[in-house]
């Protein structure tokens, strides 16, 4: 238990209960009042710290984003790494991420000036993203591929586009297993991609 005056350690303490209710009720069941029970701190408490459930909600997303990037980043750095494998990786964290956050509330919801979520929360989560994809388009830029910024947006959607389909109920409708649909979407995907490269001069 956090020791008295420690902000930093109740606020860690407030975002852990925060994830465990989330986890076993979703957004729509995250109630406040449960979050200070299990954080044991008083409801008013809670609100010093998120003025909304929005908020905590943020939060918490925020931290799934830079642990996603931190996880993805040896990745992202490394420009030897099969591009195939590297659209995996990041298709398989985006499932991830989305079947927690995703299906709930996103980013650019919350960006809406009515979604409750405190501004400095909001820029961290910004932030995080940002990183995320700044990385990607390096990667893709490094490789040369024609227009890494519309590769970049073709292969994001992509990725959440099949994290929202096999973690909703749609995908119960064909017989088709995650891994293989995944591996599929890499092999086009990069292979397109890469076919539109332009040659490294320095190479040839």
């Amino acid at each position: 238990m956090a020791q008295h005056g420690d902000k930093e350690a109740r606020r860690r303490e407030i975002l852990d209960a925060g994830r465990a209710v989330l986890r076993s009720g979703g957004l729509a069941g995250m109630q406040m009042r449960e979050v200070a029970r299990r954080a044991s701190v008083a409801l008013g408490t809670l609100y010093t710290y998120f003025a909304t459930k929005e908020s905590l909600y943020a939060a918490l997303y925020s931290e799934a984003v830079e642990q996603f990037f931190l996880d993805m980043e040896p990745l992202l750095e490394d420009r030897a790494v099969d591009p195939e494998e590297l659209f995996v990786a990041f298709a398989n964290g985006q499932r991830t991420m989305y079947a927690e956050y995703g299906r709930e509330l996103d980013l650019f919801t919350m960006l809406g000036s009515k979604s409750g979520v405190d501004q400095q929360v909001l820029e961290r989560l910004i932030q995080a993203t940002t990183r995320m994809t700044s990385a990607f388009r390096k990667q893709l830029a490094d490789r040369h591929i024609d227009n890494p910024d519309l590769a970049l947006v073709v292969l994001w959607s992509t990725a959440t586009g099949l994290a929202e389909h096999f973690t909703g109920p749609r995908h119960a409708f064909h017989g088709l297993s995650w891994d293989e649909t995944v591996r599929y979407a890499a092999s086009v995907l990069t292979n397109n991609a890469l076919s539109s490269a332009t040659p490294d001069s320095s190479q040839q």
